[in-house]
């Protein structure tokens, strides 16, 4: 199962000029998820798994989801069309984390 990444994306934030969901919300679905997986393989499965955001995650919203516990990551889709938009994203990461590890 530590082979295993989930995605979770809300449909209404799939698409140009789509809102992303609030980050506390996100970590909620999350921690649902989590427990499906727990219920269906155990608890040592579902800590092996990484459940990772997607939907709009751009410069602005990036770090809220990646500071909620349930979050292991993000899927940066239209945001990182553009190289530079993909930088700023994880410059603005890397100078709040100063220099700790994130699991990019």
């Amino acid at each position: 199962m530590e082979k295993v990444l989930l995605a979770y994306e809300p449909a209404w934030a799939i698409g140009t000029g789509s809102k992303a969901a609030d980050p506390l919300y996100a970590s909620w679905i999350h921690g649902i998820i989590r427990k499906a997986v727990t219920d269906q393989f155990g608890s040592a499965g579902a800590d092996g798994v990484a459940i990772i955001y997607g939907g709009s995650v751009d410069q602005e919203n990036a770090l809220g989801f990646l500071m909620q516990p349930e979050v292991d990551g993000l899927f940066i889709g239209r945001a990182a069309y553009e190289v530079e938009r993909f930088v700023e994203i994880l410059n603005s990461l890397i100078l709040y984390m100063d220099g700790k590890s994130l699991n990019f």
